[in-house]
């Protein structure tokens, strides 16, 4: 199950499938996607500008939102209490 290599490595649906997965595995509720582009691989580039496409991808980065709700006492914020 777990090669590297995008060309011989089992689907995702193969893998859920598989009896390893099995208790972990709904049929009837399992997304699909698309095929992931990886032809960015394929690039002849040298390390500069491989580093310039890293730090585009890391500054491009957008994390998950911290979740905020308001509260009598104030505010709280992903289980910490923050006062006004």
């Amino acid at each position: 199950m777990l090669d590297l290599d995008p060309d011989t490595r089992i689907t995702a649906i193969e893998a859920l499938a598989h009896p390893y997965l099995h208790q972990y595995a709904d049929p009837s509720d399992e997304p699909e996607s698309g095929m992931y582009d990886q032809s960015f691989e394929d690039k002849d580039l040298i390390i500069e500008e491989w580093r310039s496409l890293v730090h585009k991808e890391v500054i491009m980065f957008e994390g998950p939102k911290p979740r905020v709700q308001l509260t009598l006492s104030g505010y709280k914020m992903d289980n910490i209490d923050l006062i006004k």
